[in-house]
């Protein structure tokens, strides 16, 4: 068996990468959502309107009719390989053209004025009611990725710029937080945007952990993308969610380093107030 060279490794990465970024809500899925917004749509629904106004039926009935066939044709096998909105709309409205004319052929009616223009505006409403998971990522180039492969360190050989150790102090705010993060975190996936706000609240009821109260939210994503490239969580869509080394993760923090509450944090980090070590301290005077 001949051994594949680097261009054929890379050119199948990257269709792995574009494969598909934009995942189908199911038929029956697609079609409920459609009728459910249609007839409250701008301009009549577009092409759906002139095919229920042809054809003498209502716009949901219109919707009964096409919605099967274009999404087969948008989402085969449940997935479309568009990496953008402008791509995704495009192949909706190819779809719309072929179906509308399709069944408006089977009905002995001329859909009249279904130019590419109106097209595109039904699959912009198309895109909009139905709400299709959209994974769009950028893509690097071909030589790109070459040009980073080259000048890779692959051997840890190559020198490094001078650069300050974290202190232990910092290190352990961001143990918290990521600790805040993966506790939010569920097997089903959870909102970005919600872990987000919740942690960011979080942190500033403990006085920020040391941190601006500014910087308190750009640490939380930073670190979601860090336990994100670390395979611990899953990003799917706007969600969060498990990732593959999420049990190690979880094995690693019970065998961790001791713990450290919060008023020790702020104290460590900042300097500011003093570390409780009597009873009275902890407890306050008891009448």
């Amino acid at each position: 068996m001949a051994t594949k060279n680097f261009d054929n490794l890379l050119n199948e990465f990257l269709t792995n990468l574009t494969e598909a970024p934009v995942i189908g809500p199911g038929s029956e899925e697609f079609e409920k959502r459609l009728k459910g917004g249609i007839e409250s749509a701008p301009g009549e629904g577009y092409g759906i309107g002139k095919l229920a106004v042809a054809l003498n039926i209502s716009k949901e009935k219109a919707v009964e009719l096409i919605s099967k066939q274009i999404y087969d044709r948008v989402f085969p096998e449940g997935r479309n390989k568009a990496n953008n909105d402008m791509a995704y709309r495009t192949s909706i409205a190819d779809a719309v053209k072929d179906v509308i004319n399709i069944v408006g052929n089977t009905n002995d009616v001329e859909i009249k004025g279904l130019g590419s223009a109106v097209a595109g505006y039904t699959a912009r409403i198309i895109d909009q009611l139905t709400q299709a998971e959209k994974q769009y990522c950028s893509i690097a180039s071909e030589e790109e990725v070459k040009d980073a492969v080259k000048n890779a360190d692959l051997d840890g050989s190559k020198p490094t710029p001078d650069s300050e150790e974290p202190e232990e102090e910092t290190d352990r705010t961001t143990i918290r937080i990521e600790n805040m993060i993966t506790d939010l975190v569920d097997d089903t996936g959870v909102l970005e945007s919600e872990i987000i706000n919740d942690v960011e609240r979080k942190v500033l009821a403990s006085d920020g952990l040391g941190l601006e109260e500014g910087n308190v939210k750009s640490k939380v994503k930073a670190l979601i993308s860090r336990l994100v490239s670390k395979q611990i969580l899953e990003r799917k869509g706007q969600y969060l969610k498990y990732g593959d080394n999420f049990e190690k993760y979880e094995a690693s923090k019970s065998e961790g380093s001791e713990a450290i509450s919060d008023e020790d944090l702020i104290q460590k980090v900042t300097g500011y107030g003093e570390r409780k070590t009597t009873s009275r301290d902890i407890w306050g005077d008891k009448e």
